[in-house]
C-alpha cells in the first residue's frame, strides 16, 4: 500500500468512526500509531511491548480465523420455548402454531435458519475479520466489543470503516461498539444493547472470539451465563389484569396513606433495620432484639415470621407479592402472633384482603406496572421496589428518608453448605412444606457472587437482580447502607457484623419518628382516588390499538414480509403511536412481544422457504387475533372500572 493510500484510509476511517460513534471515539481519538507494525505500508500487527497481538500478520491470521468460525460456530440456541417463560396467552398461540407446523409437515431445524438477531464479537484488534463478518453474516446486530480503546483507533489504519458501515447499512445490520475495560462493565454495556434492540431474535445468535485477554475472556464467560435471562418475558397480560384488579380493589376498600419517591424529611436521629429471611438472619436476631428500641424495624416478606417467632415485633412490614397463597400465610400469622401495631407498607397490587390484617396501610406503586401507569397517574412510583421484597424493604426505608439503613438477612443467595432461608421462615413450618419444596426446586444455582464477609455465595438471576437494585438505590441516594448479612456482597453497602453495632447514643423515641413519617404521607379514602381517575383516554386507546394493529398486520401479510421485517415495522408502529394508546399498552406489552417470539421460534426454524412463507401468513392472522383479543379484554376491564368509579364518586361525593 502506498503511503498516500494509507494516509487516506486512516483519515477516512477515523472520520467515519468519529461521526458514527462519537461517544466511543472520544475514548480513543488521542491514541498514537507508535505501536503499529507495518509491512509494505500496511498495518499488520500491534506491538504490545514484549510480544505482538497476533502470532503473525493480522490479515492472514484473521482470514483463517473467520474460516474456522464458519466451520465450528458457537451459537446461542434454545431447545424449547420455555425459556420465554410462557403465559396462558402465549401457550394458546403456541398450540395453534404447532398444529399448523405439523399439518404442513414442515421440516424444522434445531437452530434458526433465518433472522437470527446478534453476533457478539469479542475483540476488534486491527479489525481485519470485520469486513468478512459483515459480508458473510445475516444478523440484525453486530456487537463489536473491545476493552482497549486504542485498538479501535489503530484499526482505522488497517480497515476501511466507511466501506464496512456502508455495507452493513445496505444489509440492514446495525453495528454497535462496546468499549469497556472490566468484564462486568463490558457485560452491562452489551446488555444495554439488548435492552435497546430487543430479545425477540436472540435465539440463534453467534459468539466470535477474536483474541485472548483477561477482560475479554471473563466478559465472554460472564455474558454467556447471563444472556439466557434476557430471553425471559415479563409483564404477562394475565399478571397485569390481576394487578389492575388488585390495585382497583385496594382503592375501593381501604383508607390508606401513599408512599412514593417524593422527597421526605431526612431521618438522621434513628436508623432503620431492614430484616429479610435469608439464612444468615438466624445468627443476628439477638443483636436486633438488643437494639429494637433504638431503630425502626422493617420486616420484608417472610422476614416477618422470623422476627415474630423470636419475640421481635417490627414497626413496618413490607409486602409486594400478589399471590393467593398469601392469605394462607397471613391467616397462620394472625392465629399464632399479634400483628397489632404493625404498619403495612405494601405494593398497591397486593390482594385487597391483605390490608385487613393490619391496623394501618401505607401503599406504594411499583415501577413500570400498568396499575401504576394507569391507576397511579400523577403519583411517583417507589423507586427500587421491584422485583423482590428484600430490595423493596430497602426502598421503603430509603423512601421514608432514613439516612442510615442496616440490612439483615438480605443474603441475595446462600452459602454452598447452607439453606435458602432462615430456619424460622414459613418455608420450614409443618403446614407449608409445599411452598418450601417449590422454593427449593426453583432455586436455580446459576451464579456465584463474592460474599459480604468473604468467600462465595450461590445465587440466581432473581436474587442477583434484587442485589443490583439495592446497589443502584444506594448509588442514586447516597444513603449510608450497612450490610450485616452473611450473604452476597452489595456494592455501596459497608460490610458490618451485627455484633459491632452500637446505637447507645440514639435518644429519640421511636414513636416520635413514626409519627413524623406518617404525617408526611398523604391520606386517601376511596372517593379521593376514584374521583381523580379518568379511564376514557385508555378505553379510546384500546380502540385505536385494535384498529391500528389489524390494519398494519394486514399490510405486512400482503407484502409477504419476514419475521424480522414484521418486528421492525411493528416496533416502529408501536413507538410512533404509543401516546395514542392511552397507556393501555402497558397492560398488553409483555404478551404482545412474547407472542411474537413464539412465532419467530418456530418460523425461523422452517427449512423450506415456501413452507416458511405459508407459516408466516398463518401466524400474522393468528397473532393479530390474539393481540386484538387481549386488548378487547383490557377494554372491558377499564369500562367496568369506569362505571364503578362514577358510581362511587356519585354516592360518596362530599
Amino acid at each position: 500500500m502506498e503511503k498516500s493510500e494509507a494516509t487516506a484510509l486512516r483519515e477516512r476511517s477515523r472520520n467515519t468512526l468519529k461521526e458514527r460513534f462519537p461517544k466511543e471515539w472520544a475514548l480513543c481519538e488521542k491514541s498514537s500509531e507508535e505501536n503499529l507494525v507495518f509491512v509494505d505500508g500496511a498495518a499488520v500487527n500491534i506491538n504490545l511491548g514484549t510480544m505482538n497481538l497476533y502470532p503473525y500478520g493480522a490479515p492472514e491470521w484473521s482470514s483463517k480465523q473467520v474460516d474456522h468460525f464458519h466451520q465450528a460456530q458457537d451459537r446461542l440456541v434454545f431447545s424449547n420455548l420455555y425459556h420465554c417463560n410462557l403465559s396462558k396467552v402465549s401457550i394458546e398461540l403456541l398450540d395453534e402454531m404447532v398444529k399448523q407446523v405439523n399439518a404442513g409437515k414442515d421440516s424444522l431445524s434445531l437452530a434458526p435458519v433465518v433472522d437470527y438477531g446478534y453476533t457478539f464479537v469479542f475483540g476488534v484488534g486491527l479489525g481485519y475479520h470485520i469486513p468478512r463478518l459483515v459480508d458473510e453474516l445475516e444478523c440484525h446486530n453486530l456487537v463489536l466489543i473491545e476493552p482497549v480503546p486504542d485498538f479501535l483507533a489503530l484499526s482505522a489504519s488497517a480497515i476501511d470503516w466507511q466501506a464496512i458501515l456502508e455495507k452493513a447499512d445496505s444489509k440492514k445490520i446495525k453495528i454497535h461498539l462496546v468499549l469497556g475495560k472490566e468484564p462486568l462493565e463490558i457485560v452491562r454495556l452489551v446488555e444495554n444493547v439488548l435492552y435497546r434492540e430487543g430479545s425477540t431474535f436472540l435465539d440463534g445468535s453467534y459468539f466470535y472470539q477474536h483474541y485472548y485477554s483477561w477482560a475479554l475472556h471473563n466478559a465472554f464467560v460472564l455474558f454467556k451465563e447471563r444472556i439466557k435471562h434476557h430471553y425471559i418475558s415479563t409483564g404477562f397480560f394475565e399478571d397485569e389484569l390481576d394487578m389492575m384488579n388488585n390495585a382497583f380493589g385496594n382503592f375501593k376498600e381501604h383508607t390508606f396513606r401513599l408512599l412514593s419517591s417524593k422527597k421526605m424529611l431526612a431521618q438522621n436521629k434513628m436508623p432503620a433495620f431492614v430484616v429479610a429471611s435469608g439464612p444468615s438472619i438466624d445468627k443476628d436476631l439477638e443483636y436486633i432484639r438488643k437494639w429494637q428500641d433504638k431503630a425502626v424495624i422493617i420486616s420484608a416478606g417472610t422476614g416477618l415470621r422470623v422476627l415474630l417467632a423470636n419475640g421481635i415485633k417490627p414497626d413496618i412490614h413490607v409486602e409486594i407479592e400478589n399471590i393467593v397463597e398469601l392469605y394462607r400465610v397471613f391467616d397462620a400469622y394472625k392465629e399464632q402472633f399479634d400483628l397489632s401495631g404493625i404498619v403495612l407498607a405494601g405494593a398497591m397490587t397486593l390482594r385487597p384482603k391483605i390490608g385487613y390484617y393490619f391496623d394501618k396501610r401505607w401503599f406504594f406503586h411499583r415501577m413500570s406496572l400498568s396499575s401504576s401507569i394507569i391507576l397511579g397517574e400523577g403519583t411517583e412510583p417507589l423507586v427500587g421496589s421491584s422485583p423482590m421484597v428484600s430490595n423493596a424493604g430497602c426502598a421503603v426505608a430509603v423512601g421514608l428518608g432514613f439516612q442510615n439503613v442496616y440490612l439483615f438477612g438480605v443474603d441475595c443467595g446462600r452459602r454452598e453448605d447452607g439453606t435458602h432461608h432462615s430456619k424460622d421462615s414459613l418455608y420450614f413450618q409443618e403446614s407449608f412444606e409445599d411452598m418450601e419444596k417449590e422454593t427449593s426446586d426453583n432455586f436455580d444455582q446459576d451464579r456465584i457472587i463474592p460474599g459480604n464477609f468473604g468467600g462465595k455465595v450461590i445465587s440466581n438471576w432473581a436474587f442477583d437482580l434484587s442485589r443490583k437494585v439495592i446497589e443502584q438505590l444506594q448509588l442514586r441516594t447516597k444513603v449510608a447502607l450497612f450490610n450485616c448479612s452473611d450473604g452476597a456482597q452489595i456494592e455501596g453497602a459497608k460490610p458490618k457484623t451485627a455484633a459491632s453495632i452500637n446505637l447507645s447514643d440514639v435518644s429519640t423515641s421511636k414513636e416520635a419518628i413514626l409519627s413524623i413519617l406518617e404525617r408526611q404521607l398523604p391520606e386517601f379514602d376511596r372517593y379521593d382516588y376514584m374521583a381523580r381517575t379518568d379511564f376514557s383516554p385508555h378505553i379510546e386507546g384500546c380502540n385505536y390499538f385494535i384498529d391500528g394493529i389489524r390494519t398494519l398486520m394486514d399490510e405486512l401479510s400482503k407484502e409477504k414480509t419476514s419475521f424480522r421485517e414484521k418486528e421492525d415495522r411493528l416496533s416502529a408502529w408501536l413507538k410512533e403511536n404509543e401516546d395514542k394508546f392511552g397507556k393501555v399498552y402497558s397492560m398488553t406489552r409483555g404478551s404482545v412481544r412474547s407472542m411474537l417470539r413464539v412465532g419467530a421460534f418456530l418460523g425461523t426454524r422452517i427449512v423450506n422457504e415456501d413452507e416458511r412463507r405459508k407459516f408466516l401468513e398463518y401466524f400474522a392472522v393468528a397473532y393479530t387475533k390474539k393481540c386484538i383479543g387481549i386488548t378487547e379484554e383490557a377494554r372491558t376491564l377499564l369500562e367496568r372500572f369506569d362505571a364503578e368509579r362514577k358510581k362511587i364518586a356519585e354516592d360518596e361525593k362530599p
